[in-house]
């Protein structure tokens, strides 16, 4: 029963599967204890950003293609 575990870094972005779950990680590589902050299951971490995305973009901005002003 040795599950060799999964991780998959993308910057300071960490996600790990723990049996057959994702959970997702913020790496602290800039401090000095190297540690990692935990964010929460990878399906909870979706949902909030898919439903605060359809509510008016990132912090309550509207989303926009184009140099800025226009």
């Amino acid at each position: 029963m040795n599950e060799k575990k999964k991780t998959y870094t993308f910057g300071d972005i960490i996600i790990r599967e723990v049996k057959r779950r994702y959970y997702v990680y913020l790496s602290r590589e800039s401090s000095t204890d190297g540690k990692e902050h935990y964010i929460g299951p990878l399906d909870d971490v979706v949902k909030k950003n898919y439903i605060k995305n359809r509510s008016g973009g990132v912090w309550g901005l509207i989303p926009h293609s184009g140099p800025a002003g226009i």
